[in-house]
């Protein structure tokens, strides 16, 4: 498993495109939406092309993956819970 962040890129019809296709194609239990178009992904997939492909954003909505190899910032305590839950085996 990977952790990804997903972001579109280019305004509100981007974003609502990249929401759209998480909510619709991953379990709510693999995600956590940072804000509209912005989400943290934990998936299968090995690469960020295949994240993009498997969401079916490659060929219409402007967007970036980035596979996350560590992390540091300051942000809700939320997601730093969600982080740590998906390095913790299960």
């Amino acid at each position: 498993m990977a952790i990804f962040f997903l972001s579109a890129v280019g305004g509100d019809l981007m974003d609502a495109a990249v929401d759209t296709a998480v909510s619709t194609k991953l379990s709510p239990q693999s995600v956590f939406k940072i804000e509209s178009g912005r989400w943290m992904v934990k998936s299968d997939t090995p690469t960020s092309q295949n994240l993009s492909q498997t969401l079916g954003l490659t060929s219409s909505t402007t967007h970036i993956v980035i596979l996350v190899g560590g992390y540091y910032g300051r942000a809700a305590p939320a997601l730093w819970e969600w982080m740590a839950n998906q390095a913790t085996p299960k």
